[in-house]
């Protein structure tokens, strides 16, 4: 797996994270997060008293987090670039365009997806610095060198190894944008991708990925899995993770805000300790200071008919959670 692909395809989740970390921050990041990955309970889970509030806890956090990302995402859309206002996704598809280009200097081996160095070289900047590669067949990196191309700077460097039926990269990056106005936009991303194939034909693989970026000066992490058959992609996760606990997401109906400002979406949730559960949300206003909800509901639902409610009161207020047509009280922080 190339440069370029690591990022289409390790960022087809992250589209949140990369067009943010477009947006503002500065440096790189020594401290590359290593892949992490979901361990818990993958069969469906029974709704019942002992576990209702542990599955509404966490419905209520990984929905809280998936908003969180939502409204990074639309914020990015609003800043203009490049010849009025021009949508990060945009710059986005740039970057990894550039960063596609050396990854077309290296040559493939047999059917292999992976394209490591199989020379040594270095390529001169359409206006300024260069990039080099070096490598083998089973490892090589690429270092930008104040690379530049028509109006993005990049620095740092990206590394590949492959052993067997398993690719890891690790990418370290900070780029700088000169949008029309002439104002300058920088941004830093790092991250580790694994790729583990079925088998030797390398149709068929699972691509696991940890992204740090930092964004306006706030630095946050993006966590998930791909699946691949064919080449295409077929279902995607986001993990969240709190301590020594990663929870699995599979959004099956993005998290969007509407006209009055609340969150709607839906996601099937997997709790490592009771297994996975679909979480719809509707109507959900955020408190300002991140505490939680001010309205809305989040409904919990499981494949035997179960289900259960959380009703949010307001900002600093109990939620009511609602199960077998029992109300009570509970805290969700």
């Amino acid at each position: 797996m190339d440069m370029g692909r690591m990022l289409k395809a390790g960022f087809g989740v992250l589209g949140v994270v990369f067009l943010t970390a477009c947006g503002g921050g500065s440096g790189g990041s020594s401290d590359t997060p290593g892949v992490v990955g979901y361990s818990g309970k993958s069969t469906a889970a029974v709704i019942d008293e002992s576990n209702k509030q542990g599955l509404a806890t966490s419905a209520a956090k990984n929905t809280a987090y998936q908003i969180d990302m939502a409204d990074k995402y639309d914020a990015s859309e609003a800043r203009p670039l490049k010849a009025g206002p021009v949508a990060d996704r945009e710059l986005v598809q740039r970057v990894i365009s550039v960063l596609d280009e050396p990854s077309q200097k290296q040559v493939r081996s047999s059917q292999r997806t992976l394209r490591t160095p199989m020379e040594s070289g270095t390529v001169a900047g359409d206006c300024g610095g260069s990039y080099s590669y070096d490598g083998t067949e089973t490892s090589g990196v690429i270092v930008f060198n104040n690379y530049c191309t028509y109006d993005i700077t990049i620095n740092g460097k990206a590394e590949f190894t492959s052993s067997g039926l398993k690719e890891t990269q690790v990418m370290n990056l900070t780029f700088t944008v000169v949008d029309y106005s002439g104002d300058v936009v920088t941004g830093s991303v790092s991250g580790t991708s694994v790729v583990v194939y079925d088998d030797d034909s390398y149709l068929n693989y699972t691509e696991t990925f940890n992204i740090k970026a930092t964004v306006d000066g706030e630095t946050f992490t993006q966590a998930g899995e791909e699946r691949y058959e064919n080449n295409v992609l077929v279902s995607e996760s986001v993990f969240y993770t709190e301590g020594d606990t990663v929870y699995k997401a599979e959004v099956t109906s993005e998290f969007t805000t509407g006209s009055d400002g609340s969150y709607s979406g839906q996601m099937t949730l997997y709790d490592p300790a009771y297994g996975y559960v679909t979480v719809t949300a509707t109507s959900l206003v955020p408190c300002s200071d991140g505490s939680g909800f001010a309205s809305g509901t989040i409904t919990i639902a499981d494949e035997s008919g179960n289900s259960a409610s959380v009703t949010f009161n307001g900002c600093g207020q109990d939620a009511t959670l609602t199960f077998n047509g029992n109300s009570e009280p509970i805290s969700i922080q």
